[in-house]
Order: C-alpha cells, then structure tokens, then sequence
C-alpha cells in the first residue's frame, strides 16, 4: 500500500503523452498549448485613444484654466479603424505623415481605439471641453501622455503570450484571436474508455429495477467529470462478474482508448477479477492499494508496448469520484502536457469537527464558507453521493492527523 503522494505521482508521470494538432481559438477552451505561443506584433499594434475625446499637443494647453480657458481650431475627426488624417482620400493619393500629423493650435475628434496622428502627445475626454463653432475650448493642462494606449504596451512583439502546458480559457482564446492567429497547436485529447464493472447494474435509468439491482450511475458521473475537461468518453461497457467478459472488454478497450476506467471489482471479493484480468490483457501493475479513505483498493496499471494506462477504480460512487479527482484528472493533464495538472489548493480553518484516526488521508467532501472558513458535510459514507453533489472542494486530512476539530487549519482541494 502506497501514499496518496506516490499514488498521485506515478499517476502523473505514467500517462501517455498526446501528440500535438491544431485548434481553432473558439474551440480551444479547456485545451492545452502545445507550444509557447508568441505575440507576431505588438499590442496595441498602434497607438490609439483610450477615449472619446480630443486629441491634443500637450504644449499647446500648457497654460489652460477655468479663469481662462485655451481653445483650438477642430481641425476633422479620426475615427476608430481610420487613418489619422482629415481626408482619407488624401491618404489614399499618399499624403505624407508631415500631412497627417496633428499641427500646432489644433485639435482633431477622436474615438475610442482610433490611431493617435503624428503630433498628438495627450487626449482630453470630451466630457471636458466645450464646443463652439469650428473651436474647442479647455479648461486645464493636458498630462503628457494622458488617455493614449501605446503599441506594444500589453504585448512587445515576440513575446511569449502564453507558455506551452497553460490551459486556454476564455480569456486565453480572446487573445489567441487578437493575434490573428485562425489556429494554435494544443494536445489531443486523450481518447478514454469507461468500463463498468458488476452483474448488479442495471444499464440504463428508466428501467424498473428489481430486487438486488441498483442503476449505474458511475459512467454517467465519470462522463460529466470528463466533460470537464472536454472529453468526450471514447467508450463505455458494462461487464457482468464473469472472467472472459472482463478480458474481452479490457482488451477492446486497449484497442482503441489511451486510458481505461474500470469502475469495481478491483479489491479481494470472489467475483473482483480487474487485477488479473488486466493483467492477462498485458497491463503491467503498478500500484494496488493507496493509504486513503474513500478509495483505498484504488489500482493503476501500464501497458509496456502501448503505454496506454488501466485506473481500477473502486465501485462505491463516492470513491470513484475522489479517485478520479485526485488521480485520473491529473493524469489525463499530465497526457495533455499541462503545466498545472493537480486540482488547486488553499489552507482554510475547520468550520466544525469531525473524527479521524490516523493512518490513512482522509478526503472529506466539503464546502466553502462566506466566512472563509471550510464546512465538513454530512454523509461522508463512500457510497454517498448527495452530500458529493454539495460540496465544492474536498478536505485532505493527512495521514498523521486525527480527529478535527473546529479552527483547525487543513488542506483544500478545490473541486472544477
């Protein structure tokens, strides 16, 4: 029997590594970068008003005042997506940037995200002016580069945007976009067959259920789980408690899925043949059993020729879950390259107590508090899925540790 750490770690290092493809930015979300992604220009890639307002020559203001005011000529517009200059005609018969250039004493309208024209050092916001015929009046000195964006501000020009092994989110695929870039290179997904093991499971809800069958709700969890990372299972099977039925299904699965989740018969019961079937279908072991409670019967094992990977799972919902968050989810972002594969964690105090003995890490679903402190639910029980449905982190109380008591700092792990 292994350490969550140990478990955690040849989990990781363990997973088959997914080869690159292009993506598209809008469907890139959740996906891992393949390589550094690196600005082709700068951003902004000119410069340009922060505002609607006027642009100015900061000189020319130096001297303004309510008690007395300077205005200057309104010498046109620029409008965002125009060149600065008053006669775009004039661009096209190809004015000189000197044409173009803000002159001395004159002011030009401009609109948020438009170019900044030669000349231009500041923008007043136009709530700040008054306007009179073909003048513009102000009242106070401009501050030397006041409400102008400058290019390559956010972003020099090759620059790493976003390093290889970042998930993309929203935010990411937005920027992707501003680069111009109609693709980036992210891993494949891992192909992932579930297989759900026991002659109890009825497959489908909506079927009567009868004496001493229970409806499968493993594959169903699993798969919202992967949908998380936006894995679409490759595979599911349910397998009675016969040997061949286990190595047949195995062995399909190995065939087309980079990862196996194999959901029960992986302890010592009589009708528990995951170990040596898996083994039979080629699948090297390594590791059974993790110091932990749920999931202690957890298993995983490699294929040496393939280097597909087998997780046997427990067959309690709760257990699957956790091992799925604890170990699977980490070695599917491990496959994908990704920089920061393990659940996020915090240090919270205990809103309340809960008994342990040591000897085993103990993970407790949980939930957060407004108080910043970490609630333990009731219905800890590895079969219990409603308080599972509630929490939104999962509490790890180390092995050492005992019972827990109220204001007790521990570790988090915040679930997706």
């Amino acid at each position: 029997m292994i350490s969550v750490t140990e478990a955690r770690r040849l989990s990781m290092i363990h997973a088959p590594q997914m080869p690159p493809e292009d993506c598209a930015p809008a469907h890139a979300a959740g996906r891992v970068l393949a390589n550094d992604i690196r600005a082709p220009f700068p951003l902004p890639p000119f410069d340009n008003s922060a505002m609607d307002g006027y642009a100015v020559c900061a000189a020319d203001l130096a001297e303004a005042c309510e008690a007395s005011p300077i205005s200057l000529e309104l010498a046109g517009i620029i409008a965002a997506g125009a060149a600065p200059c008053d006669s775009p005609a004039a661009i096209a018969d190809g004015a000189s940037p000197e044409q173009a250039a803000l002159q001395p004493g004159t002011t030009r309208q401009i609109f948020t995200g438009a170019m900044i024209p030669p000349g231009c050092d500041a923008v007043i916001r136009q709530e700040d002016v008054q306007i009179t015929t073909g003048q513009v009046q102000f009242a106070r000195p401009a501050r030397l580069r006041e409400n102008i964006r400058f290019a390559g501000e956010e972003i020099a020009k090759g620059a790493v945007v976003l390093p290889r092994g970042a998930r993309i989110n929203a935010a990411a695929a937005g920027v992707i976009a501003s680069l111009g870039l109609p693709t980036v290179p992210v891993a494949r997904l891992p192909r992932v067959a579930i297989l759900i093991t026991g002659s109890e499971i009825v497959a489908d809800p909506g079927q009567p259920l009868t004496p001493g069958l229970i409806y499968d709700s493993n594959s169903t969890a699993l798969a919202a789980a992967l949908t998380e990372l936006g894995i679409v299972p490759s595979g599911l099977r349910r397998i009675s408690d016969d040997p061949a039925a286990h190595f047949d299904a195995i062995q399909s699965a190995a065939a087309q899925a980079d990862v196996i989740l194999v959901t029960g018969g992986v302890s010592v019961g009589k009708f528990d043949f995951v170990k040596e079937q898996s083994a039979a279908a080629g699948f090297e072991q390594l590791f059974w059993k993790v110091r932990q409670k749920p999931g202690k019967p957890l298993m995983l094992a490699r294929h040496p020729q393939s280097g597909k990977i087998l997780f046997g799972l427990p067959g309690n919902p709760a257990s699957v879950l956790v091992c799925f968050y604890q170990y699977v989810r980490p070695a599917l972002l491990s496959a994908m390259g990704a920089a920061a594969p393990e659940l996020r964690r915090t240090r919270l105090p205990l809103a309340n107590s809960a008994a342990k003995a040591a000897g085993l890490t103990h993970f407790l679903k949980g939930q957060l508090q407004p108080d910043g402190t970490v609630k333990i639910l009731g219905g800890q029980g590895s079969h219990m899925m409603a308080s599972f449905a509630q929490s939104d982190c999962l509490i790890a109380a180390c092995e050492e540790q005992s019972n827990l008591e109220a204001g007790d700092i521990v570790e988090v792990h915040l679930l997706p």
